[in-house]
């Protein structure tokens, strides 16, 4: 509190007593409020058209197709109290299923590789392509190759059928050498 305020309290204490140390602002609308029914106009249009919309975009979108000017934060409160969002320490973590173990050897391969500087500066890096058995958690095969690609991979998987076999199924991560981004 500044000097210049105590004594102004101090000045309204000497007046009116303890009465006059009470905020002037007591029992009138904060300057915050929002007009009426803005906020009921916002939730009944965040509803319509935009429930799948986080507070930021959903605020931008009020704003330019609706007119309806609002703050991204005041947005979120107004979606958490609709229950239109749930904030992020609310939201529960995704539970994922772990996979249950194969019941025989070579029943599934699952391969990864991950780029790094195994040589250190002896050596341009290189990405081991790692076939590990599904049932046993064994390693089965280890290609270096030099960079992760669906051509490494093929190459890798032709020393693993030579040496164990076809298994009956391949699993690997989602990396984007695996999917087609046309």
């Amino acid at each position: 509190m500044s000097r210049r305020q105590l004594e102004r309290l101090l000045q309204r204490y000497k007046v009116q007593g303890a009465a006059g140390l009470l905020s002037r602002k007591r029992g009138r609308p904060s300057n915050h409020q929002l007009p009426a029914g803005l906020a009921e106009q916002a939730i009944a249009l965040i509803r319509r058209f935009y429930a799948d919309f986080g507070p930021t975009l959903a605020a931008e979108k009020l704003c330019e197709l609706h007119g309806v000017v609002l703050g991204k934060e005041t947005v979120r409160q107004l979606m958490i109290a609709a229950g239109l969002w749930v904030p992020r320490r609310q939201r529960t973590a995704p539970v994922h299923q772990p996979r249950s173990r194969c019941s025989c050897l070579g029943e599934l391969g699952q391969i990864d590789g991950c780029e790094h500087a195994w040589y250190e500066d002896r050596a341009p890096p290189r990405t081991p392509l790692v076939f590990v058995d599904g049932a046993t958690s064994w390693l089965m095969q280890l290609y270096f190759a030099p960079t992760e690609t669906t051509f490494a991979y093929f190459e890798a998987l032709r020393v693993y059928l030579g040496c164990h076999g076809k298994p009956m199924a391949l699993y690997s991560d989602k990396d984007s050498i695996f999917s087609s981004h046309t």
